[in-house]
């Protein structure tokens, strides 16, 4: 019982990644699933569906584009690459900026886009975090909360990837 786990769902996974940016040692592994990575693209989604005036992340993000773009992991992290270009090699930090994270997201979502786990973890790579990313193609947004109680492809992934981490 010495490895700390967050696992976190759609909001629930975006406050995990944002805890872990302020505090990397936070936890030993987070498993976001599901989650929002980019508000303002997020909010353009949601624009797009008919539904962002009634969005939770509109409110609970600060209701203007500059604060959803400091309440946004991929931004944030998005930054540090273009700070990190303007550094030295030598200067450059190679820290860790997150624990170890498996993010996971289904393929069928209509709600969070996969697109959004896909460029979280491409910028997490280039930054070298330890993180990797699962699509599961035939799963849904609350499909993948509910699989995670009543047994599924996402609880089974999670559990094979939780398995791998030392």
């Amino acid at each position: 019982w010495n490895t700390i786990t967050i696992v976190g769902h759609s909001s629930g996974g975006h406050v995990g990644v944002m805890a872990s940016l302020e505090d990397p040692k936070l936890c030993d592994l987070l498993i976001s699933i599901s989650a929002i990575y980019d508000i303002p693209d997020h909010f353009e989604w949601e624009t797009g569906r008919g539904v962002e005036e009634i969005s939770a992340m509109k409110a609970a993000c600060g209701m203007t584009f500059d604060n959803w773009v400091k309440a946004s992991p991929t931004r944030i992290l998005q930054d540090i690459v273009q700070q990190q270009h303007n550094l030295s090699s030598v200067e450059q930090k190679k820290k860790p900026l997150l624990p170890k994270i498996i993010v996971v997201h289904g393929g069928l979502d209509t709600t969070v886009p996969y697109t959004s786990a896909l460029n979280f973890t491409k910028v997490a790579l280039d930054l070298k975090q330890d993180v990797t990313l699962e699509i599961l193609p035939t799963v849904a947004h609350a499909d993948a909360c509910f699989q995670l109680i009543i047994g599924g492809e996402t609880r089974d992934k999670v559990l094979q990837r939780m398995g791998q981490v030392d």
